[in-house]
């Protein structure tokens, strides 16, 4: 296997599991990212996946509303095996990232 189609195996996968859990890709074209997108609670949820060169799923980053802060993004260091947790449940606690609010 050429080190080219190491990222686009990644992209798949994570593709094919987000799907499983209602989640449409955005169909976008970086290399090393998916971005995807849920209604969840009535409101828009985007989702961005980052993985390295090699494939290794490195970090989540979501953006949704939070019912009294507005809203905000949530950055968390992931594993490929983990990210089913986080597309069941965007609003998952890990106690692994960091958050930020984007209200002005």
């Amino acid at each position: 296997m050429k080190y080219s189609q190491l990222p686009i195996k990644t992209k798949e996968k994570i593709v094919e599991l987000s799907q499983k859990h209602g989640w449409k890709f955005v169909m976008k074209e970086y290399p090393y990212m998916v971005r995807l997108t849920k209604k969840f609670n009535y409101s828009l949820v985007k989702m961005n996946i980052y993985w390295n060169a090699s494939g290794v799923v490195k970090n989540v980053c979501t953006h949704m509303s939070h019912p009294k802060k507005g809203k905000g993004q949530v950055y968390r260091k992931v594993r490929l095996s983990e990210l089913g947790l986080y597309f069941k449940n965007p609003r998952h606690h890990s106690n692994k990232g960091y958050g930020r609010s984007i209200n002005k």
